[in-house]
């Protein structure tokens, strides 16, 4: 079934940008889908619905990306890293991020990018923040300003990482 392409000329029902944001037209900038969405007759409520659409899908490819980077981390060789002394991400690692990523929600992951480190572990990180993910621990910290949270040495398990994202993401959104 091919996706059907929707644009959205001035006047168009609020409604259908509503429900297609992603196709308003053809650019992608920023700057450009805020000025397209100030130039609609749209009520405040419609706009913001708008903007939860494109979150939402910027979120979800977000997620699909961190998948695909996982993948290639399973493929990554002893030296990896260009100085010979990046060790192999152990499968265990993946699997346990696969079934991390597996139980976040989408927004849950929406500020964070995936890394592997050169020890064998998985770095899960946003601008501020850091998770370090090993089979058996972890460790995390996030600065906001002059305050800071951390943890070392804890029990890795999803659930203590899927909670250790959602306290960061609290912590950085205060």
């Amino acid at each position: 079934m091919e996706d059907k392409k929707y644009t959205y000329p001035q006047g168009e029902d609020s409604s259908v940008a509503a429900e297609h944001p992603s196709s308003y037209g053809g650019t992608s900038s920023f700057t450009d889908v805020m000025n397209y969405l100030h130039s609609l007759p749209l009520s405040f409520t419609t706009k913001r619905s708008v903007c939860r659409q494109l979150q939402s899908e910027v979120v979800v490819e977000n997620l699909h990306y961190m998948r695909q980077r996982l993948k290639d981390f399973a493929n990554l060789e002893k030296g990896w890293d260009g100085s010979g002394i990046g060790i192999p991400l152990a499968p265990a690692v993946i699997k346990l991020v696969e079934k991390l990523l597996d139980a976040c929600k989408p927004e849950d992951l929406m500020e964070w990018r995936l890394f592997p480190n050169v020890n064998g572990t998985i770095l899960l990180e946003q601008d501020d923040a850091a998770i370090s993910i090993a089979s058996k621990q972890f460790s995390y910290y996030a600065e906001r300003g002059e305050t800071y949270i951390d943890g070392d040495a804890l029990r890795t398990t999803v659930s203590a990482l899927v909670a250790t994202i959602r306290k960061i993401n609290h912590f950085m959104s205060e």
